[in-house]
């Protein structure tokens, strides 16, 4: 019977202290797909949104070439793809389709990079310091350079067992 009361009163307690905070779901940031500009072979471009719609024959005209038959298979499916990932207004609602042209990918910062492989794991305790607003790339990138500083600790200390052993 004493249990059962504890673990009433817990979860009361639980309960009363969830009951007022709310999750902070925050709104993402909407990309639109006229403003992403593809490339195409021959030096035009063509914005995401216009490729998603565009015709075979109009796109084959774009690029300059003949597409074949394994090419306008993948181009279907891709404008397929991209057809549902867009909506009316151009916004793009596909969360992995937003993620990859928002700015959220962290681009390399050599920076960063430099403080990982040379200072290793003090370089990554200062990047995580440094406030300013590419703090998320620097951090990043400090991490990745202290995986590559340990790499090269590593090959450096295989190098020197394997001349020790057979020299």
């Amino acid at each position: 019977m004493k249990k059962i009361t504890v673990l009433i009163i817990c979860n009361l307690i639980i309960f009363i202290a969830t009951a007022g905070t709310t999750l902070h779901n925050p709104v993402p940031k909407l990309v639109n797909a006229n403003t992403i500009i593809i490339p195409l072979p021959n030096g035009n471009a063509i914005s995401l949104n216009k490729l998603s719609r565009i015709s075979r024959s109009d796109l084959e005209e774009q690029c300059g070439n003949k597409i074949n038959f394994l090419q306008r298979i993948a181009c279907k499916k891709t404008q397929s793809i991209l057809k549902h990932s867009i909506s009316e207004d151009g916004s793009i609602t596909n969360e992995k389709l937003n993620k990859a042209f928002t700015d959220e990918n962290y681009p390399f910062h050599g920076g960063g990079f430099a403080l990982g492989v040379f200072l290793g794991i003090i370089g990554v305790f200062i990047a995580y310091f440094i406030n300013d607003d590419k703090k998320k790339a620097r951090f990043k990138w400090a991490n990745i350079g202290f995986l590559v500083h340990l790499l090269i600790i590593l090959i450096i200390i295989g190098a020197i067992l394997a001349s020790v052993n057979y020299g």
